[in-house]
């Protein structure tokens, strides 16, 4: 049985009480127990760089990557979900290097070659094959 995930029926500007909760989980301990140490496993960064988190969601990840941004670097989160773009708006007001934008990642007009590095958690298996 060779089905592929469909997306379409899942209601990303309107999540579930289980996703927003998720959501409230990854704040509370995803950051420092997660997202934290993976990029710091990775070699951390140098800080300078121009960072995409495609799939920023709530936007836990993208306030780890900002944390290491710390030579002038910037990241920029993006995701579809009005809900948790609105999330990560919220959880990064006090980060002056990093900024959310809401759309479909072909039509946000980002200028090729802009990012030094792409971050993509959780995201793949919502992406209709025919996209990828």
């Amino acid at each position: 049985m060779n089905r592929e995930f469909n997306p379409g029926g899942f209601d990303f500007d309107n999540p579930s009480a289980l996703f927003r909760f998720e959501d409230g989980l990854k704040a509370l301990i995803g950051g420092p127990l997660y997202y934290g140490p993976f990029f710091r496993s990775m070699g951390g960064f140098r800080g300078d760089e121009e960072v995409l988190d495609f799939g920023c969601g709530g936007g836990v990840s993208t306030r780890s990557i900002a944390a290491g941004l710390d030579r002038g670097g910037h990241v920029t989160g993006v995701d579809v979900s009005s809900y948790f773009t609105g999330r990560a708006k919220q959880r990064l007001r006090g980060c002056a290097n990093a900024r959310v934008l809401r759309g479909e990642i072909t039509e946000l007009g980002l200028p090729a070659e802009t990012f030094d590095l792409v971050s993509i958690i959780h995201v793949i298996h919502d992406i209709p094959r025919a996209r990828r």
